[in-house]
C-alpha cells in the first residue's frame, strides 16, 4: 500500500573461519535502501541486512537491486534483486504499527487508517495473523462512491515475552488480482529491569594488569534493591563496589585483575534482585596480551 513502511530482512551467515567485513551497501534505485546491524561478522555468526522501500515517492512496479560489498578477507560483491509493486489505490496512515518500547506485562494498542479508492464494492473480508502475541481487528468507517475507509485496531498482548516483535498481518480483500495487503508491526517488549551494557568491553589487558572497567547501569521501572552480585566462575578476577539501598538506578563499578596467561577473557555475572524470582545477568569480555 502507498505510505506503508515496508521492510524485508535477509540473514547473512559467515560460514568461513575468518571474520568477514561488509564495507559498503548501495542500491540501483532511490526507492530502495539497505543497512546491516553490524559490519564485521565473526566466523559462523550472522548479520541482518534490512531492506526498505520508499512507498511515498514511487508508485507501481519497481525492480531494483541491493549490492553488498565485502572487503575482507577477500573482495566480493553480492547482489540482492528486489521486486515490489506499490499500490496507488490503498493508503495506510501511519505506514506501520510502531509501538516502540513496551514495558513487559503492560501490552499496548494502536490504530491505523486505511483509505481505498478504485471500486465501489472493494472490501476487507478478514485478517491473516500468525503471531499469537498480536491481535488485529478492522471496522469499515466510510463508503462513498468508489471510495471506502477502514480503521485497523492492532494490539500487543500483555503477556508478550521480552524481546523484539517484527511481524506482518495481511488484510484479506475481495480483490482477485491482489487479495492480500501487508501491514507491518514492530515493538520492543522491555523487561522490568534493564542492564546496560549487557556485555562490558574490557579491551586489551596486560598480564596481571588491574583496570577499572566501564560502569554497569541497572535500571528499573520502579525502585529496587540488589541483594548480591556473583561471578559465575571461581577465578576471583573481578572486584566490584556494591550499589546499596532501594532506588530505580544502580551503578556497578567493576575492577578487573587480568590473569598472568594470555588469551581471551570472559566472565558472566549474576545479579540477584530482592523480590524478583529471576536474577539478571551481564558479561565482561576482553583480551590479555603478553609482551
Amino acid at each position: 500500500a502507498r505510505g506503508a513502511e515496508t521492510k524485508h530482512r535477509v540473514t547473512i551467515k559467515n560460514i568461513y573461519k575468518q571474520p568477514v567485513h561488509i564495507s559498503n551497501i548501495r542500491t540501483s534505485c532511490g526507492c530502495t535502501a539497505g543497512s546491516v546491524n553490524k559490519n564485521m561478522i565473526p566466523s559462523l555468526e550472522t548479520a541482518e541486512l534490512e531492506i526498505t522501500i520508499d512507498t511515498k515517492r514511487f508508485l507501481g512496479e519497481k525492480n531494483t537491486t541491493v549490492f553488498v560489498t565485502f572487503d575482507s578477507p577477500l573482495y566480493a560483491e553480492v547482489q540482492f534483486p528486489i521486486h515490489v509493486y506499490i499500490r496507488s489505490d490503498i493508503v495506510l496512515t501511519p505506514g506501520l504499527a510502531d509501538f516502540g518500547r513496551i514495558p513487559v506485562g503492560e501490552g499496548a494498542a494502536k490504530d491505523i487508517k486505511l483509505d481505498y479508492a478504485g471500486r465501489s464494492d472493494w472490501a476487507i473480508e478478514g485478517i491473516e495473523n500468525s503471531n499469537p502475541n498480536i491481535t488485529a481487528t478492522f471496522e469499515e468507517t466510510m463508503r462513498r462512491g468508489q471510495s471506502s475507509a477502514y480503521n485497523l485496531s492492532i494490539a500487543i498482548a500483555p503477556d508478550a515475552p521480552v524481546g523484539n516483535i517484527r511481524s506482518q498481518i495481511f488484510l484479506k480483500t475481495n480483490d482477485i488480482k491482489s487479495p492480500r495487503v501487508p501491514v507491518m508491526i514492530e515493538a520492543t517488549v522491555e523487561p522490568d529491569i534493564i542492564v546496560t551494557p549487557a556485555v562490558v568491553d574490557l579491551g586489551m589487558l596486560r598480564p596481571g594488569q588491574q583496570k577499572q572497567a566501564p560502569s554497569v547501569i541497572i535500571r528499573g521501572k520502579k525502585p529496587f534493591t540488589i541483594e548480591k552480585v556473583e561471578c559465575d566462575s571461581d577465578r576471583h578476577l573481578f572486584m566490584f563496589k556494591p550499589s546499596e539501598g532501594e532506588k530505580p538506578v544502580h551503578v556497578l563499578q567493576l575492577t578487573v585483575s587480568a590473569p598472568e596467561e594470555s588469551g581471551n577473557l570472559s566472565e558472566d555475572f549474576t545479579v540477584t534482585i530482592a523480590g524478583r524470582d529471576e536474577p539478571i545477568s551481564f558479561r565482561a569480555t576482553g583480551k590479555v596480551v603478553g609482551d
